[in-house]
């Protein structure tokens, strides 16, 4: 696992980015279905 380090960092700036991007779109819908249900939290 050491080995593959220096190339498993690059794949994770481009995981990490794509990852934030998804959770921005996931939190804008959770945001809009919290805004109609505010009593279905976790």
């Amino acid at each position: 696992m050491a080995k593959t380090v220096k190339t498993a960092k690059k794949d994770d700036r481009k995981l990490v980015k794509t990852l934030e991007r998804k959770l921005e779109k996931t939190r804008a819908k959770l945001k809009k279905a919290t805004k109609g249900s505010k009593g279905k939290k976790k």
